[in-house]
């Protein structure tokens, strides 16, 4: 029998930066994304902005099952409701630490990004919304806190836990 292989690619920024954590975990047809934040401290804010709205659409929701966040900093987390804008209706899963603010700073950066456009309408330049207090609503809907240090599994082979770290 052909032995199913496990591919993990670093999307976003993540490879090259230490903004825009977002790694994708692919098996057996089944997709898990362990974070996905947006990129920062570019000095042109609207390249910044098309980056970050680029790779929020780039990502292939098809077989994802699920997201993973270790912690709750903007560049691990901000383009989660981006998912939920394209019509992802799975988990996120953390632990209650990783959790605990990612509503409030969800919708902080719900806010920054209707400021952001606004700006750039009155420049003249027509780039859509990346996600809207809607999709942060449906994100934070389908957050589940994890214990830490206990294994959960998806199934026989893959599984996962959350363990106290600091950044």
């Amino acid at each position: 029998k052909k032995k199913d292989k496990v591919t993990v690619k670093f999307i976003s920024n993540s490879g090259v930066d230490v903004t825009g954590s977002a790694v994708l975990i692919s098996y057996e047809n089944n997709d898990y994304l362990i974070e996905f934040g947006q990129q920062q401290g570019m000095s042109n804010l609207e390249k910044e902005y098309a980056l970050n709205l680029q790779t929020s659409k780039n990502l292939n929701i098809d077989n994802l099952k699920c997201v993973l966040i270790s912690h709750q900093n903007i560049d691990h987390i901000s383009l989660i409701p981006s998912l939920y804008k394209r019509g992802y209706n799975g988990d996120v899963f953390g632990s209650y630490e990783a959790l605990a603010f990612s509503e409030k700073l969800l919708e902080d950066c719900a806010f920054i990004i209707d400021r952001n456009v606004q700006s750039f309408h009155k420049k003249g330049r027509k780039i859509e919304h990346i996600y809207k207090s809607e999709d942060v609503v449906a994100c934070t809907n389908h957050m589940i806190s994890r214990d830490l240090n206990r294994v959960y599994k998806f199934d026989e082979y893959m599984s996962y836990e959350f363990v106290p770290t600091n950044h």
